[in-house]
C-alpha cells in the first residue's frame, strides 16, 4: 500500500476517537495540570460534566493539586518488568557443539545491547505501554551518528498500526515538524511494510495531510530516501514491532481499527484520578481555611499610608474588626480555627488510591501502602500481594 493520498484526513477515518483517548492518557501520565484542563474543557459537556478538572479556574480555587498515580503506575510497570537487565542471547551459542559463527555472533550481540543502551530503552518502552496501552520499537540506523543500529522506541499517539487476526502488517509512523509561522502545519510519515519503508512529507492543515512535497522541502527530511529497501534476510517481515500493554482493549473490542490494540493501565480509572485530585485539593483548601485568626479591633492593628490596616508577619493570626474596644462592654478575645477534616480527607484519598491501583492490576503495597481498616485473611492478604506480580506475568507475555 503506497503512503495516503493528498488531502487525506488525518488522523485516519476511525482513529479520531482512539487518539481522543490517547491525549486524555497522556495528559494524566505527564501530570501536566495544563494539559488536564485543556483536555477536560475541549470535551464536548456531557462528557466534561462534574469533572474536577474541566472546571473553571476562578480566584477561588486558584489551589489545585495533582497527586500523580498516574506516573507512579507507569513507572511501576517499567520497574517490576526490567527492573533486573533481561538476559539476551542466541540459543545456538550455548550449545555444546555451537555452529561455526555463533559465539562471534552472540559477543556481538551483548556489544550491541550495551553500547546501544537497549535495556534503559526497554524500561522507556514499557513505561509508555502502561499509559498509553502500548508502544513501537525497532531499530534505526544512522551513520552519522554511531555505526551501528539503534533501538528506537516510539509511541503509538505517534503511530497508525495496522493488524490482520491480531498481527501487525503494516505500520505508519508520523509526527509534526515545527512550525515555519506561515499557518502551515507540516508532517513526515514513516511508512513500514514489508521487506521496505516509505517516507513522505506533507503539507497541510490541521486535519488534513494537504499536498505530499518532495522531502528536500524540509531540512528534517531532507536526507532521508522515498523508499529503503530491508536487507535480504528481513524481506518478509517490518522493521518495526507494536507491543501491547495488556489485550483485550474493552474500549475498543468491537471497533475493526482498534480491536488489536492494547490497554492502558488508566483504562476505566479516570474518573477516580480526577476525583483523587478534587479530594486532596479540597484537603489543602481545608488547610488553607483553617489557619488561626484572633478577631481583634482594628485600632489595635497599624494603619498604612493608603488607609489600610496591616499587621507583619509576626502578628498574622490578627482578624481586623470594626469595633470600639473600650465602648464593646464585654468585649474579649477569641481564637477562631476552622475544623481542617483530615481524617476524613484521608481515608477517602486511600480509598481512591486503592481503587486505582487495584484497577491497574497491581497491590497497594507496590506503592508503599498499608491500607487500613480492611478486614482480609491471610490466604485473600497474598493474593492482594501477589497481584502486582501476576499482572507483571501477563504483561511480560506480550
Amino acid at each position: 500500500m503506497p503512503l495516503p493520498d493528498n488531502n487525506a484526513p488525518w488522523p485516519p477515518p476511525g482513529w479520531r476517537d482512539i487518539y481522543t483517548k490517547y491525549a486524555e492518557w497522556a495528559a494524566w501520565w505527564s501530570g501536566d495540570m495544563v494539559a488536564l484542563s485543556r483536555v477536560y474543557s475541549s470535551q464536548a459537556p456531557p462528557t466534561r460534566k462534574g469533572r474536577f478538572w474541566a472546571q473553571e479556574i476562578r480566584e477561588e480555587r486558584r489551589v489545585m493539586l495533582h497527586v500523580p498515580i498516574a506516573s507512579d503506575i507507569a513507572s511501576t510497570s517499567a520497574d517490576l518488568l526490567f527492573s533486573e537487565r533481561p538476559t539476551i542471547r542466541i540459543p545456538a551459542a550455548h550449545e555444546e557443539r555451537s555452529p561455526d559463527g555463533a559465539r562471534t555472533a552472540q559477543d556481538r550481540l551483548i556489544g550491541l545491547v550495551e553500547a546501544g543502551g537497549v535495556h534503559n530503552r526497554l524500561l522507556e518502552g514499557a513505561e509508555s505501554a502502561a499509559a498509553l496501552g502500548g508502544v513501537i520499537i525497532g531499530p534505526v540506523w544512522d551513520r552519522e551518528i554511531v555505526d551501528m543500529p539503534i533501538l528506537r522506541v516510539a509511541q503509538v499517539d505517534q503511530a497508525i498500526p495496522e493488524f490482520r487476526w491480531g498481527m501487525l502488517v503494516a505500520c505508519t509512523l508520523w509526527h509534526r515538524l515545527p512550525d515555519d509561522q506561515s499557518g502551515v502545519v507540516w508532517r513526515h510519515l514513516e511508512r513500514h511494510e514489508r521487506g521496505h519503508i516509505l517516507h513522505g512529507l506533507y503539507r497541510g492543515t490541521e486535519d488534513r495531510l494537504g499536498q505530499r512535497v518532495p522531502l528536500s522541502a524540509r531540512p528534517e527530511t531532507a536526507g532521508l530516501e522515498d523508499v529503503i529497501v530491508l536487507p535480504a534476510e528481513m524481506s518478509e517481515t517490518l522493521a518495526v514491532r507494536y507491543v501491547p500493554n495488556m489485550r483485550p482493549s474493552r474500549l475498543w473490542r468491537g471497533n475493526p481499527v482498534g480491536q488489536y490494540l492494547g490497554r492502558s493501565d488508566y483504562a476505566g480509572s479516570e474518573g477516580f484520578m480526577d476525583a483523587l485530585d478534587e479530594v486532596y485539593t479540597s484537603w489543602q483548601r481545608d488547610i488553607r481555611l483553617g489557619k488561626a485568626r484572633l478577631p481583634v479591633p482594628e485600632v489595635w492593628l497599624e494603619r498604612r499610608g493608603d488607609g489600610e490596616w496591616v499587621f507583619d508577619a509576626e502578628r498574622e493570626i490578627y482578624a481586623a474588626l470594626n469595633v470600639d474596644p473600650m465602648a464593646s462592654e464585654g468585649w474579649r478575645t477569641q481564637l477562631v480555627q476552622p475544623e481542617i477534616r483530615w481524617e476524613a480527607h484521608s481515608r477517602t484519598c486511600l480509598d481512591y488510591l486503592d481503587r486505582i491501583i487495584s484497577a491497574a492490576g497491581y497491590s497497594p503495597q507496590s506503592f508503599g501502602l498499608q491500607i487500613e481498616g480492611r478486614a482480609e485473611s491471610g490466604t485473600a492478604l497474598r493474593i492482594r500481594e501477589r497481584k502486582s506480580l501476576i499482572t507483571r506475568g501477563k504483561k511480560g507475555h506480550y
